[in-house]
């Protein structure tokens, strides 16, 4: 079957879990919240000090303790960041390989599958983060375009080259080096039917985010007019386009399990499935069957 029907069924299976199951959209929000909740308690005290002295916060800032404490304080936020938002995605992938296997999913059941790989989850998140702290640090080292390609470019084929590993740290036994040439391998065999099912895919998302800009232009307009109307449009804009965000993360972490299901089984149909993971994270396509003999003269 060529790329572009594997893509369209893929895209309807994807659309299809999200529908059926409207809970996967629960997690993104949780991981959003409890993101919003650790910079909060990073950065509450900081502003606290700030507010109630300036110049003495300004002052102790420039301190060599003041400084060190500060990046700590950064540099541990960072990582946490990370392993929230690798975390929550593995529990969204494992969430849609229930329900793509037909089975009934919750957000308990990804949350669980992603616990069971919670230090394997925490050493990707700290070599992940790693690795994004050294694009950052070399592209800053070059002004203007070249450091902007730099970082493009790196931050691109890292993002490729890492795009099954969460689902490679879920249902295989590898290590975090196995797991990155693993996904680097699978990503290669799905990259048309990646291409088209983003592009499908992507014309949704892009639709949905359109849809706040019509409330946020009357919200603007009306705000001479009317202030109440208008602030009420732009909050509804802004709930428009925060769902538009979760709708695209859960949109991507199905995608991203029914790419991995597709380059592991060649399937996506559950029917078509066999009825566990596990047994098909290696799967390797059947030769093709030998050309019938030739009748004889």
């Amino acid at each position: 079957m060529g790329r572009w029907s594997d893509s369209v069924r893929i895209t309807k299976a994807v659309l299809r879990t999200v529908r059926e199951d409207r809970a996967l959209l629960l997690l993104p929000l949780l991981s959003g919240l409890l993101m919003l909740a650790a910079v909060a308690v990073v950065f509450v005290p900081y502003l606290t000090l700030f507010l109630v002295n300036p110049s003495g916060m300004l002052a102790w800032v420039h301190t060599t303790g003041g400084t060190a404490l500060l990046v700590v304080s950064f540099l541990v936020l960072y990582f946490v960041l990370v392993f929230l938002s690798n975390f929550f995605f593995a529990a969204l992938i494992g969430a849609s390989m229930l329900k793509l296997d037909g089975k009934n999913a919750t957000v308990g059941d990804g949350l669980r599958i992603a616990w069971a790989k919670r230090g394997r989850l925490l050493v990707w998140s700290l070599i992940a983060g790693t690795v994004g702290l050294l694009i950052r640090a070399i592209a800053s080292r070059f002004r203007g375009i070249v450091g902007l390609i730099i970082a493009a470019g790196a931050g691109i084929t890292w993002s490729v080259a890492t795009y099954f590993v969460l689902p490679v740290i879920l249902y295989e036994e590898n290590s975090a080096w196995r797991s990155l040439v693993r996904s680097a391998r699978l990503f290669g065999g799905t990259f048309g039917r990646w291409f088209f099912t983003n592009l499908l895919l992507g014309l949704i998302i892009v639709g949905v985010f359109l849809l706040g800009l019509v409330p946020f232009v009357g919200g603007i307009l009306l705000l001479a007019t009317s202030l109440a109307l208008g602030i009420a449009l732009l909050l509804v804009a802004v709930v428009v386009w925060v769902f538009a965000m979760i709708f695209a993360t859960t949109v991507e972490g199905v995608l991203r399990a029914a790419l991995y299901r597709y380059a592991t089984t060649g399937q996506v149909d559950p029917a078509f499935l066999p009825s566990t993971l596990p047994q098909i994270a290696n799967f390797q396509p059947l030769p093709p069957p030998p050309p019938p003999p030739l009748p004889s003269a």
